[in-house]
């Protein structure tokens, strides 16, 4: 029904103004005038709908959804009126639609966090099941409160490696953009210069203007090339078994590999943390846990911890066998165990082990600005050592 804003004057004199919901202005002003107040100025509402943001969400606002909602289950409202609370406080359309969604599987009687698995992929994975582990046990709330700060957390790490990877990525740009501006412009002139007297040169100066003559004469081929280059590499990155081969890659890829390989230890700590709080057996949490670990020999390791656990071992025991643990996570999980709160000493494991995501991540930063450079360098050097060299062999100079 469509609401009406308005201002006006009560029975009293005072000045009042406010909304009122009516079919159209002339039952707005009835609706008024039953209630003693003399309107001097209604007009229709703009539809709140039409105000929300049409662009994808940010992970943020999907953490935040959490928190919001953490709080509201807290409070001891029902889920359903909690989602729709929600939605009538978000800003974006996207996120307003699936709150929707997720409100009429409910109804229709699935679960929270299977709803939410279906109907918002925008979370990680961890999300929904660490959701459906708090409706088991009676910790939505909690659940949802731990993992909005644990998540918003990780999306600044994220953020911080961005950054330290911007600059770098700007050189390689930039420097691309100068390889082939010398490949189109400054090449040719030398080769114009040189004409026929191909024979004598040396084989880089050769090969150097055999590119450039390829890419001078054939610009069309050369555009879909790069076209097709750029599609494939989106096609692969949408293609989930494409994106883990090359995250199974990037383990064997010095210092990147070390840094995900702490980033999935600090995963494994942190579900296997929230678990426990959440009341959760040690090892539920434990499976859990080991599905957030993307190394494959990581996860062999960590799931022979399953198998221990099983076999009657207490964690920290498990976890000796784990050869690249951090001793310091082995020291924590240790303390835990024995003062029976290993739910707090595995979050503050994921403290430090995040300390040393963000500390490996700027080392990486700092590490990819030279090699841009020393790569960028070579290319260009290559080049003007194949110009200089056609120059002294055509004119006979001895270097």
């Amino acid at each position: 029904m469509p609401i009406y804003k308005y201002k006006g004057v009560a029975s009293d004199g005072t000045q009042v103004s406010g909304k009122i919901e009516a079919l159209e202005e002339r039952e707005a002003l009835r609706q008024l005038q039953t209630r003693q107040i003399r309107v001097f100025d209604i007009a229709k509402a703009k539809d709140a709908k039409n105000d929300l943001k049409t662009g994808q969400p940010s992970s943020n606002d999907y953490y935040q959804l959490l928190k919001q909602f953490s709080v509201l289950v807290d409070a001891e409202v029902s889920v359903l009126e909690g989602l729709q609370s929600l939605k009538g406080a978000t800003k974006h359309k996207r996120i307003s639609s699936q709150l929707d969604k997720v409100s009429q599987k409910l109804r229709a009687g699935i679960t929270l966090g299977d709803a939410m698995a279906e109907e918002m992929p925008e979370f990680p994975p961890l999300v929904f099941n660490l959701v459906k582990l708090g409706e088991k046990t009676g910790r939505l709330g909690s659940v949802m409160s731990m993992l909005a700060d644990q998540l918003s957390l990780q999306e600044k790490m994220k953020k911080e490696l961005r950054d330290a990877l911007t600059y770098p990525t700007f050189l390689l740009v930039v420097g691309i953009v100068a390889v082939v501006f010398m490949f189109y412009v400054v090449v040719p002139r030398f080769s114009s210069m040189i004409g026929d007297s191909r024979d004598s040169l040396p084989l880089i100066a050769d090969t150097v203007f055999s590119i450039s003559e390829f890419m001078t004469g054939n610009p069309m081929l050369v555009l879909v090339g790069l076209g097709g280059i750029l599609g494939l590499a989106l096609l692969v990155w949408r293609s989930k078994s494409a994106r883990e081969s090359f995250m199974r890659l990037g383990y064997r890829i010095p210092v990147l590999g070390g840094l995900m390989q702490t980033a999935d230890m600090s995963n494994w700590t942190r579900t296997i943390g929230i678990s426990v709080d959440a009341r959760s057996h040690l090892l539920e949490a434990v499976e859990l846990a080991n599905q957030s670990i993307g190394d494959p020999t990581m996860k062999s390791e960590f799931q022979n911890v399953t198998r221990d656990l099983r076999s009657g071992l207490s964690l920290d025991e498990a976890l000796k066998k784990v050869e690249r643990l951090d001793p310091l996570v082995l020291s924590l999980v240790s303390t835990g165990v024995k003062s029976g709160r290993l739910a707090e000493m595995l979050l503050i494991a994921t403290d430090n082990l995040d300390e040393d995501v963000s500390s490996k991540s700027g080392r990486l930063g700092k590490l990819a600005e030279p090699i841009a450079i020393l790569v960028i360098s070579l290319i260009v050097g290559t080049v003007v050592i194949a110009l200089v060299t056609s120059m002294t062999s055509l004119y006979d100079v001895s270097l």
